[in-house]
């Protein structure tokens, strides 16, 4: 579980201090250098025009390596204590965590589905069972030439409960190679009813029937509840990648072009260094339920 309020001490206030001081610096520094240079011709842009980006950039290059390596380095100091980049990691390693919940639940609902089609084989197979043992036990004796007595002296010396089982009728005394025959096609006749039989009630059905559609509902309500899981983590995946990708969007080197003074920069860096909530706030619903789970 994650504290929510064990982000960084706020560091917003000292980084626009030191962004700042260093802009200061940086305008001290150009204009000392500008006070040898001839003064700017009166068709020069005005601050606000739309040369002014530009001429920051200019600004920027006009310093030595030095100072640009100084502007980069407090850049990447700034970028790493601000509130955004705390933000920033918790929301991906709370996408790792829930990409690896994910993974979990489609492995559990790949397990039950495949539970379902092995119940519904099952099922089938059983039925099958139910329904030859049916025509062993009571439509045997219907058989030309096979009567209740010799329907019992075949049951017992084969142990028939499936059609295949009688095949060994033959080795009864009393089976000649005409009963065999009439044996042998009327199994042929029973196996060519199955599809029809299988469809319909039969003595044995109702038990196979009550266990098949028990077990069934208990694992459709199981990848029931997988599946409002995964929908929740997928909605939650969603809103966290909104506020990630928006954070992603500011760099070190934003905090740079804020030092050399664009205004975007600077308003980017400002947001970014308060973060998606500002450290006296509480800690937002909508943030606590993404890296929670549950509102606030």
């Amino acid at each position: 579980m994650f504290d929510l309020l064990a982000l960084p001490a706020r560091p917003d206030l000292l980084t626009i201090v030191g962004l700042a001081t260093l802009g200061c610096a940086v305008f001290v520094f150009v204009a000392t250098f500008r006070r040898g240079q001839p003064s700017r011709p009166s068709d020069a842009p005005v601050p606000h025009s739309p040369e002014a980006p530009r001429r920051a950039a200019v600004t920027y290059t006009a310093l030595t390596g030095k100072q640009r390596k100084a502007i980069r380095r407090q850049a990447q100091l700034d970028y790493e204590r601000a509130r955004g980049s705390a933000h920033r990691k918790l929301l991906e390693e709370t996408r790792r965590q829930l990409e690896q919940k994910q993974a979990q639940i489609d492995a559990e609902m790949q397990r039950i589905r495949q539970q379902l089609q092995a119940l519904e084989a099952q099922y089938q197979a059983d039925l099958r069972t139910a329904l030859e043992l049916h025509f062993v036990r009571d439509r045997f004796d219907q058989v030309p030439g096979i009567g209740s007595a010799l329907k019992a002296r075949i049951l017992s010396a084969t142990n028939a409960r499936r059609l295949a089982d009688l095949a060994a009728a033959d080795t009864v005394v009393g089976v000649g190679e005409s009963r065999m025959a009439a044996i042998t096609a009327w199994i042929a006749d029973a196996r060519r009813q199955m599809p029809t039989l299988l469809a319909q009630p039969f003595p044995g059905r109702g038990p196979i029937d009550q266990r098949f559609h028990e077990q069934k509902s208990s694992l459709q309500h199981a990848l029931a509840q997988c599946q409002t899981r995964s929908a929740s983590l997928h909605r939650r995946m969603a809103a966290l990648d909104q506020h990630l990708n928006a954070l992603k969007t500011v760099t070190p080197q934003t905090f740079v072009e804020a030092a050399s003074g664009s205004q975007t920069a600077q308003q980017a860096a400002l947001h970014y260094t308060a973060g998606l909530f500002a450290e006296w706030e509480p800690v937002p619903g909508w943030f606590r339920e993404i890296v929670e789970g549950r509102a606030a």
